[in-house]
């Protein structure tokens, strides 16, 4: 399964995401067999798509959603990025 090969490697934790668009929020099914077949911590990205860190309100929904799903699902974490216009990171986002 998808979480197996880094059991073998000195790896402390395991991110998973999609490899589509440089990596996206992964699916509920693939999430739920890595964490089974993985002893590793897994933390998920939460991405709801491609290109740019800049997220409408809407997308920010989706991801406030993902991440409580992500967490009823029993990953150790999430990994996530949030920026403005300007570059600088969306400090207020990422507590949410």
């Amino acid at each position: 399964a998808a979480g197996l090969p880094a059991r073998a490697s000195p790896a402390a934790r395991l991110p998973r995401s999609t490899a589509r668009e440089g990596g996206t929020t992964p699916s509920a099914g693939l999430l739920r067999v890595v964490l089974r077949t993985c002893a590793l911590p897994v933390h998920a990205m939460v991405r709801p798509r491609g290109g740019d860190f800049l997220y409408s309100e809407a997308e920010l929904e989706v991801m406030r959603e993902e991440i409580r799903e992500i967490k009823r699902a029993g990953a150790a974490g999430v990994v996530l990025g949030a920026l403005r216009a300007d570059g600088s990171v969306d400090e207020p986002v990422l507590p949410k």
